[in-house]
């Protein structure tokens, strides 16, 4: 199975044409943003693979969106759904209506675990995994640590769960107090660096079982103030593009 790295045009602070030569440059094989900002690309002669986002609560609105994508010619779709405060059945009542419109796409739709959204924690959304066989995920646990106050050791059969439908991963590295560390690459967080991997080395193994052909990852580490700052000037701990390079990389190395 061939693991394909995406890279977010997210925290790149400059035009949209300015931000994919420095990502293919960086040996990427595609870009991953909002819808818009792959719209932009597209017109601004970008031919790669392309993973669009999507973000709302209405699933009419949402399945309306698909469309765009396609024209786009849109690698994948990872969907920002609902809100967390919707019980079951309202969230239930959203992947009825969504769900089926995703598969008559014929794109390949991901809903991602985001805070703030439907899947915002492993409980709910095992739930909602065993009610839509359909259901397929963006898998970004560093929201789940941050939510749980842990790192997911209680959580198992549902990461297994997960895994079983984890189409796309997301690959930041959280921890018990926050969606990410301020720097992978130091020795102080390599305890969360190796967890974290553990999880996204399930994930990928269930796609080798599922005899999936690829599966993408997008080491998607974001600006601040998800990224920490110094409290005396403001400015970053670390280097934003260098933190999703180095992931990107020791992932390959671990996966070698």
């Amino acid at each position: 199975m061939q693991v394909s790295y995406f890279k977010a045009l997210w925290g790149m602070d400059m035009p949209v044409k300015e931000a994919i030569p420095l990502v293919l440059a960086a040996g990427f094989d595609g870009v991953e943003a909002p819808l818009g900002q792959i719209q932009e690309a597209r017109a601004a002669g970008y031919t790669g693979p392309a993973i669009a986002m999507l973000f709302g609560e209405d699933a009419k609105t949402l399945a309306e969106d698909l469309p765009k994508c396609a024209a786009v010619r849109a690698t994948k779709v990872t969907v920002h759904a609902g809100k967390e405060f919707w019980d079951f059945q309202q969230g239930s009542a959203f992947f009825k209506e969504f769900l089926p419109a995703a598969a008559d796409s014929g794109l390949e739709v991901n809903i991602e675990t985001h805070r703030g959204r439907l899947l915002f924690d492993p409980t709910s959304t095992v739930k909602f995994l065993e009610a839509f066989p359909t259901l397929h995920v963006c898998a970004d646990v560093s929201h789940w640590t941050c939510v749980c106050g842990n790192m997911l050791e209680s959580y198992e059969e549902g990461l297994k769960l997960v895994a079983s439908r984890t189409r796309h991963i997301h690959a930041r590295v959280g921890h018990t107090e926050g969606p990410q560390v301020p720097d992978p690459r130091v020795a102080q967080w390599k305890w969360a660096v190796d967890r974290f991997v553990t999880i996204w080395s399930g994930m990928k193994e269930a796609a080798e079982k599922r005899g999936d052909t690829v599966l993408t990852v997008d080491p998607e580490f974001g600006p601040p103030n998800y990224l920490w700052t110094n409290v005396s000037d403001g400015k970053p701990v670390a280097d934003l593009f260098e933190v999703c390079v180095w992931m990107r990389d020791e992932l390959k190395r671990r996966w070698a």
